[in-house]
């Protein structure tokens, strides 16, 4: 694991970037995707993350994300937008899906709903694209995304999805290439405060990350 760089010199363009932005958002109760953190939604928040960090920037969503109802959101037009190529799969549907369209070596994903997410994650997982794999353990907790993932994996997840196995963390379990796991400490090491990773599944978790 190397020294982080606080920010890139210019964008980042060997590999790319990308937000999963397929959920359905159950717990939340509405499409969290356009809920509004003061007078931005939470993909407006993390578009202009991605654009700051990467030069090629991707959007994986739904099949039928053009048919929802939603507001205007110009910064999307700035992002290569990527339909699933499976139905209701997960994360991992999304994953695949934007390995498939991505001429890079690999991309850093990250979910829609981390707006506190700081940037040095998405530098950090750039930066280790020697690497298959790079992921997450806060406290025994996995995160697989924020995540840097390589298409050397195209083939393992397709047929991972094959099988019906749709999680990313038998991803990281099964995968034997190369494959790089960051903890709590060397989180903090970084500079990067862990709290900036959680997801907001609720409305109600909003003012205590605030």
């Amino acid at each position: 694991m190397g020294e982080l760089r606080e920010k890139p010199l210019m964008k980042i363009k060997d590999v790319a970037g990308a937000i999963l932005a397929g959920g359905k958002s159950k717990r939340f109760g509405s499409d969290k995707r356009f809920f509004k953190l003061g007078d931005k939604t939470f993909i407006e928040i993390m578009c202009e993350k991605l654009l700051r960090v990467f030069e090629s920037c991707y959007l994986s969503v739904e099949k039928n994300f053009n048919k929802i109802q939603k507001p205007e959101i110009k910064i999307i037009s700035q992002f290569k937008i990527v339909y699933d190529k499976y139905d209701e799969i997960g994360p991992v549907g999304g994953l695949i899906s934007v390995l498939h369209e991505i001429p890079h070596i690999g991309c850093v994903f990250v979910p829609v709903d981390v707006p506190f997410l700081d940037e040095k994650v998405l530098i950090f997982l750039s930066q280790n694209r020697e690497f298959d794999i790079v992921y997450f353990n806060l406290n025994g907790k996995i995160y697989p995304i924020p995540g840097y993932y390589s298409k050397n994996l195209i083939t393992f997840i397709g047929e991972m999805i094959s099988e019906g196995n749709f999680s990313l963390k038998n991803l990281i379990a099964k995968w034997d290439g190369k494959k790089l796991e960051i903890d709590h400490k060397q989180m903090e090491e970084l500079g990067i405060n862990p709290q900036s990773m959680i997801n907001i599944n609720q409305t109600n978790e909003l003012g205590s990350l605030r």
